[in-house]
């Protein structure tokens, strides 16, 4: 059984980490006796100058929209077909997954997907990844040239296929996770669960780590190991945790077994502690620190965590134990929009908690959300005098535009949380946008809205600049 794993390219995006889902699929897989090869359209492109400059430099999204709806072939699109022709073997008929993280991802998958099935179409074309799994997309009955849709953890409803696939049979409704068509009807079956405990460090040996360690990022530790899924918050605009049934986490002596391997192998110690979210999980980071510590494994990494459960002396240890970097989830500077969020923070502990951090020497990279639909101006105000109170305490501030997708709860209660409208596109490739763009906010237009939204992101933003905090993020 063989099948090969592509990440297409994020034309909007120019720096890229090193992909922890395909790599930790193909681990799996390989474990039970398959073949996976995997392939990082992105970083590939960086060998290649004049690929990089169409496909990254000239993103056309229009012309995309052109050909997946009347298969209207321009240069741009030419040059990344091309490019995607080169890297693999026509002539092998396995398989071919993308996994899709993104919008853009989404709109080159499905243009790769196309091209491919025309010139190939006895191969099968299957698509997975969070951003179809946060929003629920089918994507089957817009394009007849995708096979399969894989939402949710994709280990074992991809190993069931592969096993379908080679045995012929006609039997899908017991394979996890799976999007299919019978009978002229789609059909999705329920996802999977993968118990973390069980599953093997990701397998990088397809991927030119090197180009990834060339990009120059002082906040990224470039090789990712994931120690936990899952989320205990309940944050009303998140994606993930309505999927997560429990938090799982990999045991701290396992962690370290596998990372001292992964250290020897790519001679690299900088490691992302890859965790949807370590709310509640205090006790866990202690236990992986000690770990760290008692083995002495000479090790550089950062992690995400939660302010809502922290104990003394813990980022402490977490820097004897070779912690750099810290992700952490602020949102707002509002209690009264936390409180709306559903964060499980307190907004006036928030401080003493950064400067334990920085008194430590630990980089923190702090997240907030700008445009949240229940935002009122007060709430506004407050974020923009806790970031500049507080900006010497945080190294870098992260701002993105709020987003709403399909699996969150405001999805399903839009006027609970301010939102009058959740417009629902007919255009097959348009209706595959975030769901931020196809709301209306109280009585403002759907185009005030967005407009409205990347204001507040950019003030934002200026103010964090201003402050003198390093800035990222998107409108």
């Amino acid at each position: 059984m063989k099948l090969r794993l592509i990440i297409p390219p994020a034309p909007r995006t120019r720096s890229f980490a090193i992909p922890i889902s395909i790599t930790q699929i193909k681990a799996f897989l390989e474990n039970h006796g398959c073949l996976v090869s995997t392939i990082d359209l992105n970083i590939l492109t960086r060998k290649n100058a004049q690929f990089f400059d169409h496909i990254f430099n000239k993103f056309d999204e229009d012309g995309v929209r052109s050909y997946l709806v009347s298969s209207e072939q321009n240069t741009y699109l030419r040059a990344m077909v091309q490019f995607f022709f080169r890297t693999i073997d026509l002539k092998d008929p396995s398989p071919v997954g993308f996994s899709i993280t993104g919008y853009d991802e989404l709109l080159t998958a499905l243009v790769l997907a196309k091209a491919l099935k025309a010139k190939c179409p006895d191969i099968k074309i299957i698509l997975g990844g969070r951003f179809l799994t946060a929003n629920q997309y089918v994507i089957l009955d817009d394009f007849d040239f995708i096979d399969f849709v894989i939402w949710g953890a994709g280990e074992k409803g991809l190993l069931l296929l592969l096993k379908h696939l080679q045995a012929r049979n006609n039997k899908l409704d017991h394979i996890p996770g799976l999007i299919y068509r019978k009978n002229k009807k789609i059909l999705k079956n329920k996802k999977a669960a993968i118990e973390l405990s069980e599953s093997p460090m990701a397998d990088f040996s397809d991927l030119p780590v090197e180009l990834y360690f060339k990009q120059k990022d002082h906040n990224r530790f470039p090789l990712p190991y994931l120690i936990s899924t899952g989320c205990l918050n309940r944050c009303c605009y998140c994606s993930i945790w309505p999927g997560c049934s429990s938090v799982t986490t990999k045991p701290p002596q396992k962690v370290v077994t596998e990372l001292q391997d992964l250290i020897e192998k790519y001679k690299v110690n900088r490691i992302d502690l890859v965790a949807d979210s370590l709310t509640g999980q205090a006790k866990y980071l202690e236990e992986l620190c000690d770990a760290i510590l008692v083995n002495k494994l000479k090790i550089r990494w950062g992690t995400q965590i939660s302010l809502n459960e922290t104990r003394p002396g813990l980022f402490k240890k977490m820097k004897a134990a070779g912690c750099e970097l810290v992700q952490i989830g602020i949102e707002s500077g509002s209690q009264a929009l936390l409180i709306k969020m559903k964060k499980m923070i307190q907004i006036d502990a928030v401080p003493k908690v950064l400067k334990e951090i920085h008194k430590q020497g630990i980089i923190s990279r702090c997240n907030f959300i700008a445009g949240m639909p229940f935002e009122t101006r007060e709430d506004f105000e407050a974020t923009c005098d806790f970031v500049r109170k507080n900006a010497s305490l945080m190294d870098v501030v992260v701002v993105d535009s709020f987003k709403l997708y399909k699996a969150c709860i405001i999805f399903y209660n839009p006027t609970r949380f301010n939102i009058a409208q959740v417009k629902t596109e007919t255009d097959k490739v348009l209706k595959y946008r975030p769901y931020c763009e196809h709301m209306e906010n109280g009585q403002q237009s759907f185009a005030s809205t967005r407009k409205f939204i990347s204001i507040k992101t950019k003030l934002l933003q200026t103010i964090a600049k201003e402050s003198g905090a390093e800035v990222i993020g998107s409108v």
